[in-house]
C-alpha cells in the first residue's frame, strides 16, 4: 500500500515543478516591446521592429451577397484550373447516326477546348454496347474526329453523347440553364439578360445551404448593435442598436445609412415564358398561362425547358427557397449515388450497397435532356 501511495505523490510533485518551470520561463520571456513608428514599407533602417498592421479590403467583395465566390458563376471559368479561360459551355455534344439498331457514327459538335482527349459517353436510345474515341488535336485542343469503336446494339432510338474532359473554356453552372445552349433545360432566347447565377432570382442563389448568406429561416438575426452597445443594454435602445428593419423600407446595409428595399412588393422574381411577348406581373405571374416560374422543383419541373425559353422579371414579395435531399450517396465524395429521398439499400446480401449520405447538391460534367439526368458528378465545393 505504502508503494502505490507513493506514485500520486511523486506525480503531483513532478507537475507543480513543471508548473513553476513555466512560470519562471514566461516571466524571464516578459519583455518591454517598442512598437515602429512607420509602417515597413517605409523602414529606412536595417532593424524593422513590430509592427501593427490595420487591413482594409477594398477589393469589392465585401459588398457581394453571396458565398462562397462560385454561387456567381459569372465569375468563374474553369474550376480545376482557375483563369486559363472565359465562362464557356459545359463540352461538346455529339450528333449521332443510327443505323439498323447500331451506332455507326458521331459528330462532336461545339469547337470546345480541352486539355487532353475526352472521353465519349454514349447513353439512352434502348440500345446497349456502343463505343467510340475522340481524336483530339494537342495543337488546336479541339476535337478533329470521333471513332466508333463498337456500334452495340438494339438501338431503337437516337442515344445521347457527350465529350468529359477538363475544358479550357469551361464554367461552373450553379443555375438552371446557365451552361449554353440545348445543355441544361431548353434553350434560353432572352436576349437582354444571360441567364447566369447572379442574383437572388435563381434557385440555388435564393437557397441558404448553397449561398450562406441568403436568408435562413432557421436562424435568428438580431438587430445590428452600436459600438456603445453593452451587455446592459435594454432591448430597443437606441443608443445601443440601430432602427430594426421593417418589411416595407428594409436597409440594404443595416449598419450604416443606405438605399431601402419594400420586401412586400419589389423584390425580383423570375419567370420563363414560351412567348417574348410576355409580361409577367405579382398579380399574375403566368402572364395568363404564358409563363412558369421554379416554385417547386421535386418533381424535376425545371425552367427553362424545351418550351419555356424566354426569361422574364417581374417584382414581387422576398422569397427564399429550402433544400431537401433528392439523392443519397454511399460517401461524402457524392460520386456513387442514387436517386432517393431517403437512405435506402440497393440489392441483397452481400453484395448489397448502402446509400445513406444524404445530397444537397452535386457538381456534373454534363446534362442528358432525354433522361434528364445529370453525369460524371462529384459532390462539395472544388
Amino acid at each position: 500500500m505504502t508503494t502505490l501511495s507513493a506514485f500520486p505523490r511523486m506525480r503531483r510533485a513532478i507537475a507543480w515543478l513543471v508548473m513553476a518551470t513555466m512560470t519562471l520561463t514566461q516571466s524571464f520571456q516578459v519583455a518591454a516591446l517598442t512598437l515602429a513608428t512607420s509602417p515597413l514599407a517605409a523602414t529606412t533602417t536595417s532593424v524593422v521592429r513590430p509592427n501593427l498592421m490595420y487591413v482594409l479590403d477594398d477589393s469589392g467583395s465585401m459588398n457581394w451577397d453571396y458565398t462562397p465566390d462560385y454561387i456567381n458563376d459569372a465569375t468563374l471559368s474553369d474550376p480545376f484550373n482557375a483563369g486559363t479561360g472565359a465562362a464557356g459551355s459545359s463540352g461538346d455534344t455529339g450528333l449521332v447516326t443510327v443505323a439498323s439498331g447500331q451506332v455507326t457514327a458521331i459528330t462532336a459538335v461545339g469547337g470546345n477546348l480541352y486539355y487532353e482527349a475526352p472521353t465519349v459517353v454514349i447513353e439512352g436510345g434502348g440500345g446497349t454496347g456502343a463505343a467510340a474515341t475522340a481524336i483530339w488535336d494537342s495543337a488546336t485542343r479541339k476535337i478533329t474526329s470521333v471513332t466508333v469503336t463498337s456500334g452495340g446494339s438494339g438501338y431503337t432510338s437516337v442515344p445521347f453523347a457527350t465529350f468529359v474532359g477538363r475544358l479550357v473554356n469551361a464554367t461552373w453552372g450553379m443555375c438552371w440553364g446557365t451552361t449554353g445552349p440545348a445543355n441544361q433545360g431548353g434553350t434560353p432566347k432572352d436576349t437582354n439578360v444571360s441567364p447566369q447565377c447572379t442574383s437572388p432570382t435563381q434557385v440555388p442563389y435564393a437557397t441558404a445551404p448553397v449561398n450562406y448568406q441568403y436568408y435562413d429561416p432557421a436562424v435568428y438575426y438580431e438587430v445590428p448593435r452600436k459600438a456603445a452597445w453593452t451587455s446592459n443594454c435594454a432591448a430597443g435602445s437606441t443608443t445601443c442598436y440601430y432602427p430594426n428593419a421593417t418589411p416595407t423600407a428594409a436597409a440594404s446595409n443595416g449598419f450604416a445609412a443606405s438605399a431601402t428595399r419594400n420586401l412586400t412588393s419589389a423584390w425580383p422574381h423570375e419567370v420563363w415564358c414560351n412567348v417574348s411577348t410576355a409580361v409577367p406581373t405579382a398579380a399574375d405571374p403566368t402572364a395568363a398561362g404564358k409563363c412558369r416560374e421554379n416554385l417547386d422543383t421535386s418533381g424535376d419541373t425545371l425552367y427553362p425547358d424545351a418550351i419555356f425559353t424566354f426569361r422574364k422579371t417581374y417584382n414581387g414579395p422576398a422569397f427564399y427557397y429550402t433544400m431537401a435531399p433528392a439523392e443519397f450517396c454511399t460517401d461524402d465524395t457524392y460520386t456513387n449515388c442514387v436517386r432517393s429521398t431517403a437512405p435506402t439499400v440497393v440489392g441483397t446480401a452481400p453484395t448489397q450497397v448502402t446509400f445513406n449520405v444524404p445530397s444537397g447538391y452535386r457538381w456534373c460534367s454534363y446534362y442528358n435532356p432525354l433522361s434528364r439526368s445529370f453525369g460524371n458528378c462529384r459532390g462539395g465545393a472544388i
